[in-house]
């Protein structure tokens, strides 16, 4: 792992890049990352707490929301470390 970031910084230099914008690119991506993340967690949450929603939509599709809203809680959870 270590070896290959050390090959990774190699290239970057050799290409005539810094590593400070790959890391300001890598902040862009992450935070779009999370702000993505955050809208369609607004959005599930909405949906879920809509009574009409729950009580007609099928019981497969509202459980897969429900799972779905988990999965990206955790992933958002990880990507504000």
């Amino acid at each position: 792992e270590v070896e290959a970031i050390s090959n990774i910084q190699t290239l970057i230099k050799n290409k005539g890049g810094t590593l400070e914008n790959i890391t300001e690119e890598e902040l862009k991506l992450k935070e779009k990352q999370i702000n993505d993340l955050i809208a369609s967690i607004e959005r599930r949450k909405k949906l879920l707490a809509n009574e009409n929603y729950v009580a007609k939509a099928p019981a497969e599709l509202v459980e897969k929301e429900r799972e779905t809203l988990k999965s990206e809680e955790e992933e958002l959870a990880l990507l504000q470390k």
